[in-house]
């Protein structure tokens, strides 16, 4: 009996230890992209009590989209900096000049640091969860290149306020990295306006029970089991729009073809924001004593603001390498 209370003290203290750490996803492209690629993600949502998920030729134009958005960002910032990198000369600056420099650099890691983070949490709970998702490779694509976007971001910010000139320069060149780090945000918020009235989500112990008895249908795969219960067939090609919210002529609409005739995007918008949030188990994080000091006790945006000094004293050399291969 005592080396029974001895175990389940041990057990006590472990799971004490290792705590879960609640990540609530803001609603940008990302999250939407990443959202949609989860399993269970569409599982009891409806409208007009027909159950709304992904098609084939959905998935294909998610994929198709993201690239698009990733290539177009990397393409605009790289254009950008090669511009700046070309046609302007570098510029030491005096105290003030450096000083602002520091600030806008800490400024920008403050802004974007949240988004570069959200990023790591969407792949590390892929990579711990894989069995979850319909496409467990183009989960983790949407982590990494969130996280590619981001620091690509900040690098250039700090490249582009080095070789100002002018104090309203660096101030500007903030400004437009900024903006287009957080470009996803709007997407977001513009894909959430195309939201078709009256979708329903079931409540989430309805929710489970469905999965569970999902999982039970072992003799098939899970997503072929969820497109089998929700399948429709393809009829009328009218404004999917007018159907839903021209109320006093309902009842002359057929709604048998509803999932077929929504958008990728009005799919994207019935996505239950509320259901945006992650557990991840925080062990990895507080394990070891370096992983401790980096994460809870070095204020990354007082570095980024420190390291403005020696870039701005290497920028030449820096500047001269950038010329040379962007020429």
């Amino acid at each position: 009996m005592e080396e029974e209370n001895n175990l389940l003290n041990k057990q006590a203290n472990f799971n004490e230890y290792i705590r879960e750490l609640k990540v609530n996803l803001r609603t940008d492209y990302y999250t939407l992209t990443w959202a949609a690629l989860r399993n269970d993600q569409f599982i009891g949502t409806s409208i007009k009590d027909k159950n709304i998920f992904l098609t084939p030729a959905n998935f294909l134009s998610l994929y198709s989209f993201f690239i698009i958005f990733i290539s177009s960002m990397i393409l605009t910032i790289f254009l950008l900096l090669r511009n700046m990198i070309l046609n302007d000369e570098y510029f030491i600056g005096n105290i003030p000049m450096i000083l602002l420099r520091m600030i806008l650099a800490g400024f920008a890691h403050k802004l974007l640091s949240a988004e570069f983070m959200e990023g790591y949490y969407k792949f590390k709970y892929t990579l711990n969860n894989p069995h979850e998702f319909a496409h467990v490779g183009f989960a983790l694509m949407v982590g990494i290149s969130q996280m590619i976007v981001i620091t690509i971001s900040i690098i250039s910010i700090m490249l582009w306020i080095c070789m100002a000139d002018d104090y309203i320069m660096p101030v500007s060149g903030f400004a437009a990295f900024s903006v287009l780090a957080c470009f996803d945000d709007w997407i977001g918020d513009t894909i959430l306006k195309e939201k078709i009235k009256g979708v329903k989500y079931l409540s989430k112990e309805e929710k489970e029970d469905v999965i569970n008895k999902i999982h039970e249908m072992s003799y098939m795969n899970f997503n072929n089991i969820a497109l089998n219960l929700h399948l429709e067939n393809k009829t009328a090609t009218a404004s999917l729009q007018q159907k839903i919210n021209d109320d006093n002529n309902e009842s002359h609409y057929d709604y048998d073809d509803l999932n077929n005739r929504m958008t990728l995007f009005q799919k994207l918008a019935s996505i239950n924001t509320d259901e945006l949030i992650l557990y991840i188990s925080d062990e990895d994080f507080y394990d070891k004593w370096y992983l401790r000091v980096i994460f809870n006790y070095i204020d990354w945006s007082i570095v980024a603001a420190l390291l403005m000094i020696p870039t701005s004293l290497l920028m030449p050399i820096i500047h001269d390498f950038l010329v040379y291969y962007l020429k």
